[in-house]
């Protein structure tokens, strides 16, 4: 087995635990629930132009079947987790911001990016036939970047505080 692999299973069974045993069911306020509203617009928004992008690409490149789903549904998900945080709506009134989460999904991103980076290099194929390391690279993406503004907004809301 992969050392990543084995890491990434560590880490999900911790995180599962961690949530199993310590939260609440989640109460956001009036404010966090317009937030979250707009960030599920927004992220719709940008899933069905980067949809009709990709279906006017198709017409001139062909590209392969999983990467035509995948982009559209990251590229949404990425847009509505990115604009929650930042107007820090993220995490509801009762639940503890915790950091370890940010460095959970940091050090997995960084992890599972330089694994799909150095496999995509090696395999060096193209976007006609689907390659999974293309999908954890962008999985990666994904977990650096809300890690990384994850530990940053909760760095930044602490220092209003005080």
């Amino acid at each position: 087995m992969d050392v990543p692999l084995i890491i990434f299973i560590v880490a999900l069974v911790f995180l599962l635990l961690a949530i199993k045993f310590g939260s609440k069911k989640a109460n956001y306020d009036e404010r966090q629930e317009l937030i979250r509203g707009k960030g599920f617009k927004y992220g719709f928004l940008a899933m069905m132009l980067v949809d009709a992008l990709l279906a006017v690409a198709v017409r001139k490149v062909q590209l392969a079947p999983q990467l035509l789903v995948l982009t559209p549904l990251f590229i949404g998900l990425w847009i509505f987790s990115i604009y929650v945080l930042w107007n820090s709506a993220y995490f509801a009134i009762n639940q503890k911001r915790r950091k370890y989460l940010g460095w959970l999904f940091l050090l997995y991103g960084l992890l599972d990016g330089a694994q799909s980076i150095t496999d995509l290099i090696t395999a060096s194929g193209s976007l006609r036939v689907w390659n999974p390391d293309v999908g954890l690279l962008m999985l990666a993406i994904y977990c650096v970047s809300i890690g990384g503004l994850m530990i940053y907004c909760i760095h930044r809301d602490q220092d209003e505080r005080d």
